[in-house]
């Protein structure tokens, strides 16, 4: 199954998760997404998925943070768009 992963640089990455591995559980579902889009998992040129990086997981938003996901809503999520250059950049902490 294909996920779509937003970086926090902008970019885009799909990622492939077997259907075998998600169990209808959105804890887990999301953890097994964020292992498979590390890149010893699956190779690629764009960087692996980190902390600040948004998955889009069924019909939700979902942040990535230092522990766990948040699930952002449409509001929540425009917000973060507008201010992301800015962690990028290092003038939020």
């Amino acid at each position: 199954m294909k996920v779509k992963i937003e970086l926090l640089t902008g970019e885009t990455k799909t990622v492939d998760v077997p259907k075998k591995d998600l169990k209808d559980d959105l804890g887990n579902d999301l953890s097994i997404i964020f292992h498979y889009g590390l890149d010893i998992f699956q190779l690629s040129k764009i960087r692996d998925v980190d902390i600040g990086d948004v998955i889009f997981w069924k019909k939700g938003k979902y942040l990535v943070c230092n522990s766990g996901f948040e699930c952002l809503t449409d509001e929540q999520y425009k917000s973060y768009q507008k201010i992301k250059h800015l962690i990028i950049q290092g003038s939020i902490k």
